[in-house]
This record gives C-alpha cells, structure tokens and sequence, in this order.
C-alpha cells in the first residue's frame, strides 16, 4: 500500500462524517478536544443514522464512490460506512491566503480532526511504519509519512489527526489538569443534544473571509460586510428525519445588530428564491425561513422534506470536481 493511500483513509473519515449524522450527544471524550479559543468546532455523529431512509442514501452515494477506497478499506480493516461512529473538527485558526496563494492556501490553518470508531490500532500502525515513519512522543505513537508534517496519533482509542505541532500540542494538554474550556463544553453538549451535526463558531463570520479562495471575491466581501462583523458567535445545527431542520441562533453585539442582521438575511433568501437558478431543494428550504431577533441574538430556523435535502447533496456532489491526494 503506498502511503498516499493512508491520506485517503484520512480524507475519506473526514468525507463519511460530513454524510452521516445521528442523534445524542457528542462523547465527552471527544468534546474534551476543543480548545476554549478554537475559531471553530463542528461535531458529527454518525453511527445512529445508518438505518434511517437519508443513511441508506447516502450510502449508495458511498458505494458508488472511487474504488481504490476498497482497496484501503481491507488493508487497514477499517470502513467508514460501517466503523466510524463520531468526529469532531476543531479549528483553531484558518488559513489567510492572497489572491496569489490559490485555493489550497485557504485550508491551511490549524487544528485537528478526531474520530471515534472501531480502529486496528496496531494494524494502522504496522502499514505506517511500513510504509511511512512512526515516532514517538510523550508516550503516543506519532503515525506520519516521514516527508510533511502531518501526523495521526491514537488517544484512548479515538483518531486524531493534523499538522504534527497541532497534535503534539493536543497530547501535552491531556496531562494538564484542565484546559479551560468548561463553558465551550455545556455549548457543545447542548449542540450536540440535539443536532445531528452542529457547529460553534468563536467570533464573527468575518474572521473566515480571509479563509475564502480568490475566486470567491464576493462572499468574501460580503462577510467582511459592517453587519456580519456584529456577530460574535453563531451556533446551528442539522436535524435528520422526514423533515430536515436547520436551527440556530447568532449572537451579536447589541440589538440593533440582530435586527440588522435578521433583514440582510432576509434580503439575500428573497433574491436567491427568486433568483430562478438555485439548486433544487434550496428554494423550498428558504420559503421556511424563520428569523427571530431576541435582543442581541437572532434565533433561525428552515425545514423541507428530505427528498429536498437529497437533491441538493447530489447537486452538491456535482459540483465537486475529484480531490487527488498524495
């Protein structure tokens, strides 16, 4: 197996969280990842869903998906579609690239992704060393390819992956008596509870117009945008089931600004509905539109069938050109 293979598995862990979803809570094990000043957390649990009607459509969407992905599955003994169970990514900072720099430059920022599943730990770890570099720090064994600097580790059995400072930095904190981060914790669990794929932001959406590839001149505008720079946090989940919910509320600096806020998005759901051209599915998502500014935060929420939500994932997939990794 060449190494490039084992970046697939990690690719392909980070795709299948972003496909399935279930729901209750996040495992505390996991959530103890986040850091307090993590510009981004977004948790995905996904082992409950499989036996819904949305998980066996994305599951053939999966089986249809590049083979070599098979190939992998049966050397390392590990498949997504039936092992993995939770993920967390925590977005410590994003990448801020120029026009020059190009798309790639804007995922370059740090953090880590971890997965709960059923992992052969030594059997991931033979293939590595194998056909990569296996270190050692603090005890842990550092999964890398010897060449950049990514690496993997196993934590009590949960897979964390990123930049190796990021994951050296994860591993001094699990012997520090506290990281600090009890108020980001109840958020999670409160997300978590009842979503089956969340996300908290720290900060303004503005803060992530610099993540934005150039091409993307204008949602980068707009999020630099005098209303979005009002927001302090925003926190929004996705709920799976005949209807598919969206949820959520943004939090900004006073009252006026939700208010504020609550007209930009109204603006911008009126000229996409009437726009003619959007994916299917997403017009009828935003006629459910409901935006309720409650002091200095705007609560909001759409719904529509989940044959909506289907077509748009396949109008998603479209347009996503193959991602080859080395």
């Amino acid at each position: 197996m060449r190494f490039g293979e084992y970046h697939r598995v990690v690719a392909l862990i980070t795709l299948a969280g972003s496909l399935f979803a279930p729901a209750w809570a996040l495992d505390p094990a996991l959530a103890r990842l986040a850091t307090p000043d993590a510009a981004m957390v977004t948790g995905i649990q996904v082992s409950a869903i499989r036996d819904s009607s949305f998980g066996r459509f994305l599951l053939e969407r999966m089986s249809a998906s590049d083979s070599r992905f098979e190939r992998v599955f049966r050397l390392t003994g590990f498949d997504p579609r039936r092992d993995l169970e939770e993920i967390l990514i925590v977005a410590d900072t994003l990448g801020d690239q120029g026009e020059a720099k190009g798309p790639a430059a804007a995922l370059q920022g740090t953090g880590i992704v971890a997965a709960k599943g059923r992992f052969n730990e030594a059997l991931w770890t033979e293939l590595v060393a194998n056909h990569g570099a296996v270190t050692a720090y603090q005890g842990h064994k550092l999964l890398g390819d010897g060449r950049s600097d990514t690496a993997a580790v196993f934590l009590d059995g949960i897979f964390v992956t990123g930049r190796s400072a990021d994951v050296k930095k994860l591993i001094d904190k699990q012997g520090a008596p506290g990281n600090g981060a009890g108020a980001l914790l109840t958020r999670i669990e409160t997300l978590s509870a009842s979503h089956h794929v969340w996300v908290l932001t720290n900060g303004s959406p503005s803060r992530f117009a610099g993540a934005l590839p150039g091409a993307s001149r204008n949602m980068r505008s707009a999020l630099s945008g005098a209303v979005l720079q009002g927001i302090t946090d925003v926190a929004f989940g996705m709920r799976f089931g005949d209807q598919v919910v969206i949820a959520g509320e943004a939090t900004t600096r006073t009252a006026e600004d939700a208010k504020a806020l609550a007209d930009v998005a109204r603006f911008f759901a009126d000229m996409v509905k009437s726009n003619g051209t959007a994916p299917g599915g997403l017009t009828n998502l935003l006629l459910s539109l409901n935006l309720k500014p409650e002091g200095n935060q705007l609560r909001f929420s759409m719904s529509a069938p989940q044959r909506d939500i289907e077509r748009l994932f396949d109008s998603g997939r479209a347009l996503i050109r193959p991602v080859s990794l080395h």
